[in-house]
């Protein structure tokens, strides 16, 4: 039996026909041809998810209201009339159809109202025979369903219901359900990425995840970086520009493109503009520490580097601990040059190790690595830690009281400064080996709580901080490396040993688990 969409026999041709229904219009504006073909591309695609990031108010959420109303009417037989009651109009297992608005919190649940106009005020519904059932728009209770009865059966006689419900990520139980056909992720940038791995993937035909870049949507800028390199996660990426809204304040725009460029010189200077007007992935909001790892649109460089750098041979070498049980233990193999640049070019980042368990760990990789580490940082709030390294001979690194080791604002400031390019230098004086991939995790992703801006407390920083920790501790420890004279012959021969150890240290530096 040949099935058709309830708008028309293909996709392109349902949609069309729903949107004349609904007067939805894609407009084209001259001043940027390609933003149409962009939200044309958007309603016809077929993949599993559609990630579309946009400036604020350039109708992303508007857009995916006519995909939540398409979905909402089932398929049919293609040589079934849709409007005659009693036809066996439906494909198995559309007897019941359930629609998902994923909003972090009630209130932000704006696909809502879009889709609800589509279907009761413009009359959608009662054109085509449904009954309403349900059709409760209760926000500060949390209910807000439409549940709607259709005239048609499936073959084996099941009455077919369609429901739209809103359902908060912030009560997890009420992800724990039945088949969705379609979900739209609200917000999607503030939400995290458990929710959709663990709820949404596995019971949701498709998933649009609408949103403004922000730091706090790390993981959707990775999760589109995955999506091309790995088409088989039928997984598109949209980006929408101020042209997708034909009802645009682009005097507004140009306002407060005014005020970028007097405040910063130019508007590609200023993160806030690049994010809400132009709506550009820049991780400046919340940021706590200055970490790039992206080409810069400004040209400077990045603290994620490829090789080890230059002076490797002759520099210093540390080792930092942040100890965990449940949480991770970290411990962070550092070189330190002459002139004081460091380069973490190691880490080992573990669950559930003793303390002494972690020190034979450490111990191990330096051996293997051909390290001399002149000194062992000890986690300050970890004295049993410390004890391990003593009873082992180690060196302690402990000219810095634990009192300035804990010391939270000092050690925040003294990583923003390292990781800072340095303008003696041109460059960071920190940088972060690209295998040290938790280390990374940690600094792209750490950011500040809303209203919390240069607080540095527990409760003020959300995001993993492990590595970040022993960061903070070498940063306080006033670590300085040997100076020595260069030798040239020697300097050569060093190069070709730091190509083979840089090799050497992706064995120890795998992949990211959960």
């Amino acid at each position: 039996m040949n099935r058709r969409h309830f708008f028309g026999p293909t996709l392109a041709a349902s949609k069309a026909a729903l949107f004349k229904l609904l007067r939805y219009e894609i407009t084209l504006d001259p001043r940027s041809p390609e933003s149409a073909e962009t939200v044309r591309r958007f309603h016809l695609s077929t993949a599993k998810e559609l990630i579309v990031t946009a400036p604020a108010r350039t109708s992303k959420s508007w857009s995916a209201a006519p995909e939540i109303v398409h979905d909402f009417f089932p398929r049919i037989d293609e040589d079934a009339s849709c409007f005659e009651p009693g036809k066996v109009a439906l494909v198995a297992g559309e007897a019941d159809i359930h629609i998902w608005i994923v909003p972090p919190v009630y209130k932000l649940a704006k696909e809502w109202k879009y889709a609800r106009e589509y279907l009761l005020d413009r009359g959608l519904v009662a054109a085509f025979g449904g009954k309403i059932e349900t059709n409760t728009d209760a926000e500060s209770q949390g209910n807000m369903q439409l549940t709607v009865l259709w005239p048609w059966k499936t073959a084996t006689g099941r009455p077919c219901r369609s429901t739209l419900q809103v359902r908060s990520a912030a009560n997890e139980e009420l992800l724990q359900a039945e088949q969705v056909k379609l979900a739209v992720v609200s917000e999607a940038a503030d939400q995290d990425e458990r929710i959709v791995n663990k709820f949404l993937r596995t019971r949701c035909e498709r998933i649009i995840f609408p949103t403004t870049p922000k730091r706090s949507g790390l993981w959707l800028f990775e999760r589109i970086a995955r999506g091309i390199e790995n088409p088989e996660l039928r997984r598109e990426a949209f980006q929408f520009t101020r042209f997708c809204n034909p009802a645009y304040d682009h005097a507004g725009y140009e306002m407060a493109k005014l005020e970028a460029t007097l405040t910063f010189g130019a508007p590609e200077n200023d993160p806030d503009f690049l994010e809400q007007y132009e709506g550009q992935w820049t991780f400046a909001g919340g940021q706590v520490l200055p970490f790039r790892w992206l080409p810069d649109p400004r040209g400077l460089p990045t603290n994620v580097v490829d090789t080890l750098p230059r002076w490797i041979d002759s520099a210093s070498w540390y080792c930092a601990f942040d100890y965990g049980y449940d949480d991770p233990a970290v411990a962070l193999f550092v070189a330190i040059s002459a002139a004081g640049e460091m380069c973490v070019a190691s880490e080992i980042y573990e669950r559930h190790l003793t303390d002494e368990d972690l020190v034979e760990r450490a111990r191990t990789r330096a051996a293997d690595l051909g390290l001399h580490v002149e000194g062992w940082i000890p986690d300050p709030q970890r004295p049993v830690l410390t004890e391990q390294l003593r009873r082992r001979g180690l060196p302690l690194f402990d000219r810095a009281p634990a009192g300035v080791l804990r010391d939270r604002a000092a050690g925040y400031q003294a990583l923003r400064t390292l990781l800072s390019v340095d303008p003696a230098v041109g460059r960071p004086r920190m940088t972060v080996l690209r295998s040290c991939i938790r280390t990374i995790t940690e600094l792209k992703t750490i950011k500040f709580k809303e209203h919390h801006a240069n607080e540095y407390s527990t409760t003020a920083i959300v995001g993993a901080d492990h590595a970040v920790d022993a960061l903070r501790y070498l940063a306080m420890s006033r670590l300085k490396a040997k100076t020595q004279e260069r030798n040239w012959l020697k300097d050569w021969q060093r190069e070709q040993k730091t190509k083979e150890r840089a090799k050497y240290l992706r064995r120890f530096d795998g992949p990211l688990v959960g």
